[in-house]
């Protein structure tokens, strides 16, 4: 019995807080971005200072979208702080949007 606990004690997943601010390609910070744990319900915005905390865990993916901006997704790794530049959509999509 212990030996399949501790087997069973590796898979689990390690959850860890990640924190960052995001901005666009000018380094203004967006208010409002969505941050969304693929996957999962788990999610948060961004604050007034374009800043944002939440829990995943390591190899999770990460969605970060703004209206008017390209979506990003960025994986998890052992760094707990992921700063973002958004991008701005082309005029192309944006008239098709």
């Amino acid at each position: 019995m212990f030996f399949l606990l501790s087997c069973t004690a590796g898979i689990v997943a390690q959850s860890m807080t990640v924190k960052g601010t995001v901005t666009d390609e000018k380094g203004v910070t967006l208010i409002g971005v969505s941050i969304l744990v693929e996957g999962t319900s788990t999610g948060t915005t961004t604050d007034l200072d374009g800043t944002y905390e939440l829990k995943a865990d390591k190899g999770a993916s990460l969605q970060f979208s703004y209206t008017g901006f390209t979506m990003q997704t960025i994986v998890v790794g052992d760094n707990a702080k992921i700063d973002v530049s958004c991008s701005p959509m082309s005029r192309y999509w944006m008239r098709l949007w």
